[in-house]
């Protein structure tokens, strides 16, 4: 429901300060051999995130949240109002993704069943088995980030010490089929969705996808939640009562009566 407006987003968090990627090279590619060109960050409050983006303004660059977690943001997290079918998932993080619909995710796999849930725009995301693995390039790299000064631009490119090996080489943005000769035989193998406002899509663990985000006209940005979950645990049991929680992997419902607690808490000057 808070996805409607960016009103109601800067209502529920809008002092709740979010790390931004921001992007000031059109098709920028953070893959190279040997490490990965984090887009340089910065941290801004999410109100002027959304006022920004719902602006539509030219500024000569691609802001984007991507997986921030909804732990720090109480107040979008206590107004998630889950599907009948999220009742069994046990959760093990909870990430809220926001941006101008031009940044463009890297191909990668997670190890973790992931359900995509868009709330305003659109995403559209190919994907590959996770036995494409050996025709997509991956190879470990180390992680060099980069911060953001409105004043000054990028500053402090640093190796900050995280090798990382879930990231494809190619750029499925503009393939380049004479350096990635395998990559034809991916893509026959490759499937393309379109997930609109709405829609939650299920990745399975280690599937291999890449997503690009196209933003809402009508409020100029894109917004979506993604839940990755523990399957064993999910498939495992049944609905849990709210008072059984599984610290490791919490349902949804769980979380947000442990919220309401704690807000209760807080009303009534306990700990």
């Amino acid at each position: 429901e808070w996805g409607q407006a960016p009103t109601e987003l800067a209502r529920l968090a809008g002092e709740d300060m979010v790390d931004v990627a921001v992007v000031t090279k059109a098709d920028a590619f953070e893959v190279e051999p040997k490490r990965m060109l984090r887009p340089p960050r910065s941290e801004m409050r999410f109100a002027d995130l959304v006022s920004l983006l719902a602006s539509q303004r030219d500024v000569n660059l691609t802001l984007y949240t991507r997986q921030a977690p909804l732990w720090t943001m109480p107040g979008l997290l206590s107004a998630v109002v889950p599907h009948r079918w999220m009742t069994n998932l046990r959760v093990l993080d909870l990430n809220i993704w926001a941006g101008d619909g031009l940044f463009r995710n890297t191909l990668h796999n997670d190890p973790y069943d992931n359900f995509l849930c868009v709330l305003r725009g659109t995403k559209h995301v190919l994907t590959f088995p996770p036995e494409a693995h050996d025709l997509l390039y991956y190879a470990k790299r180390n992680d060099w980030q980069a911060y953001y000064l409105p004043s000054v631009g990028e500053i402090r490119r640093r190796d900050v010490g995280i090798v990382s090996d879930n990231t494809a080489g190619v750029n499925m943005a503009e393939p380049d089929h004479l350096a990635f000769p395998l990559l034809r035989e991916a893509l026959g193998q490759s499937a393309y969705t379109q997930v609109h406002a709405g829609d939650c899509l299920y990745l399975p663990r280690y599937h291999h996808h890449h997503v690009f985000s196209e933003a809402d006209p009508q409020t100029g940005y894109n917004l979506a939640i993604n839940v990755w979950v523990d399957r064993e645990r999910s498939l495992a049991q049944g609905a849990a009562p709210v008072a059984e929680v599984d610290e490791l992997a919490p349902t949804l419902e769980q979380i947000q009566a442990a919220l309401q607690r704690a807000n209760s808490c807080d009303a009534n000057g306990s700990v």
